[in-house]
Order: structure tokens, then C-alpha cells, then sequence
């Protein structure tokens, strides 16, 4: 009997609060998989209730529950951790909780990663298309062309590959193998430009990057998605004040290292300028947002003392 690609395929997918309806209906859409770990980043007691027996319903997954909050990164490299040696053909996919997956949605992106492997000859991560249910806009994949950091948004349809510079964290798959060699996720950076690291950091150690357009998800990014008129629509989120000290602390933390390309970090400092110009117009917690993003950029400014 041929073995199922999809039971090569260990999901991961870190809770903080969630929405356990929409939670089962991730996990059913992922039957088939080899393991889907829940990490579990110290919920309260009904929701870790919720979480056991959805657990104890489905034999595909398995739940880790975490003492603190240790934030995203931390918690998926102890789901990893609690992995024995697999099989070089075995891959990793990474997931938000909120995250919409459907049924056909990892096969394509399996199909995708074999395609671009064999293409490329070298190691790869693909993603799929982030669709966002509140505005109906796409997320788009990140690319740098002609010296620009730009959003490659494919035609609908479009069944070609997109290179890309980053990968968004959710939805991101990679050969197990790999995720392991250069080290997992910046457990530090706690959960904002997690991925932006992580992709960095691939892409410097000669692994290529891929969007694969034909697989779309629904994905919120931030409370919601917000459309703003920048020399054209585009998709921005709103976050919270302790979202944006993380999201600035990390890209202080980002502007200093040497293998993030220079064009992300021209374009990250004119999006922080935007983004506080963003919450001083239409954020009614403009104050609370201020003061958490100079918390975030001091921080920044003092861990690279610390290590300078």
C-alpha cells in the first residue's frame, strides 16, 4: 500500500486564546498528517479543557501545554524539539490559529515544494496565497526588484511559482530536515518578524523561497485588516500597543544584522514611520500606541548594547 505524502507532513500550530470551532475546523482539514502538534502558550483552564478534548477526539494530534507564555517561536521549537529523528523525506508545516485551511490546500503546497526543488536543485520553502476575509484583498508574496522591496501579486489563476525574499509564517512549509539545520525560529523575538527572520536567515544559508499563488488561504493579520490608498489599495493591519512593541523592538533588532537585505531595511523604517503616522490618525489608542513603540525601539536600541 503506497503511503500518503501527506503523512510525511508534521503541523504545528501554536495557541494562545483560541477560537476552538475554528481551531477543529484547521484540524480536520489537516486529517491524513503524520502529527499535528497544538503547542499551547498558557491559556486559561476552560480553553486548555477545550484543547484536550479536542486532542483526545482526533489521533493524529498531539497537545503540549506550556507553563507561560513563551510567545510563537519558542513554542514551535519545543513542539520540534519533542520530534525523534524522521525520515529526510518529512516536512514541516507551520500554522497560526487562525489560520482558515482547507482540505486541498497542503497537497498543493506539497506539489509546489516538489516542483520548485526539483527546479532549483537546491533546498526550498514555500507558502501559499494570504487572502484577508475582512478587507477581500491578498496579502501577496514580498519579493526585492530592481533594488525595491515590492508585493508580487499574481493573477488570479496563475499557476507559476513566485520567487520571493520572505515567506509568511503561517502556512509555511519546509523539509523538517532543514527547519532543524540552521537552527528553528528566533525564540527571542517572542512572535513579530518571527518569519522575516527566519526567512532571512534561510535565504543566507542558500535556500530558496517561493509563494505558490494556485493555494489560497484565508488569513487575518494583526485585530483586522485595514485598506489604505498608497499610490494604490493596499492591505494594511492594525495591531495592538503590545503588538507594535514587539514588531519595533524586532525590526531595530533586524536593522542591525548583517544578513537582512539593505532594501528591507529602508523599506521597514518608512513602514514604522507610517504605521505611527497610521495610529496617530485613525487609532483611538493613539497614546497607548506611541509609548509602546518607543518601548519596542529602546528596547531594540538596548539589546544591541548589550551584544555590541
Amino acid at each position: 500500500m503506497t503511503r500518503s505524502p501527506l503523512a510525511e507532513v508534521i503541523v504545528v500550530t501554536v495557541t494562545y486564546h483560541p477560537d476552538l470551532a475554528q481551531l477543529e475546523r484547521q484540524v480536520l482539514a489537516l486529517r491524513g498528517v503524520g502529527q499535528h502538534w497544538l503547542v499551547d502558550n498558557a491559556s486559561d483552564p476552560a480553553e486548555r479543557a477545550g484543547l484536550q478534548r479536542l486532542a483526545a477526539n482526533h489521533a493524529w494530534l498531539r497537545l503540549l501545554s506550556l507553563e507561560e507564555n513563551l510567545g510563537l517561536a519558542a513554542a514551535v521549537n519545543q513542539a520540534v524539539a519533542q520530534l525523534p529523528a524522521m525520515p529526510a523525506s518529512t516536512c514541516l508545516l507551520l500554522l497560526d490559529q487562525d489560520t482558515d485551511w482547507t482540505a486541498e490546500a497542503l497537497p498543493g503546497l506539497l506539489a509546489g515544494l516538489d516542483q520548485v526543488t526539483r527546479a532549483s536543485g537546491v533546498p526550498c520553502m514555500v507558502g501559499p496565497a494570504l487572502h484577508d476575509p475582512a478587507t477581500g484583498m491578498n496579502h501577496g508574496f514580498h519579493a526585492i526588484e530592481a533594488g525595491r522591496w515590492v508585493r508580487r501579486q499574481p493573477p488570479a489563476g496563475s499557476r507559476t511559482a513566485v520567487p520571493a525574499a520572505s515567506i509568511n509564517g503561517s502556512g509555511s512549509l519546509l523539509p523538517l530536515q532543514l527547519f532543524r539545520q540552521v537552527g528553528g525560529l528566533e525564540a527571542d523575538f517572542f512572535i513579530d518578524h518571527v518569519d522575516t527572520e527566519f526567512s532571512f536567515r534561510l535565504v543566507a544559508a542558500g535556500v530558496q523561497l517561493w509563494g505558490i499563488p494556485w493555494v489560497q488561504v484565508d488569513h487575518a493579520m494583526g485585530e483586522r485588516g485595514r485598506r489604505i490608498w498608497l499610490l494604490g489599495w493596499r492591505l494594511f493591519p492594525d495591531r495592538s500597543p503590545a503588538r507594535h512593541a514587539y514588531l519595533y523592538r524586532n525590526t531595530v533588532r533586524l536593522l542591525r544584522r548583517t544578513y537582512v537585505p539593505r532594501v528591507w531595511k529602508f523599506w521597514a523604517v518608512l513602514k514604522l514611520l507610517l504605521t505611527a503616522l497610521l495610529c496617530l490618525l485613525y487609532d483611538p489608542r493613539r497614546g497607548a500606541q506611541w509609548r509602546a513603540m518607543g518601548q519596542g525601539v529602546r528596547a531594540g536600541l538596548r539589546d544591541h548594547a548589550r551584544v555590541g
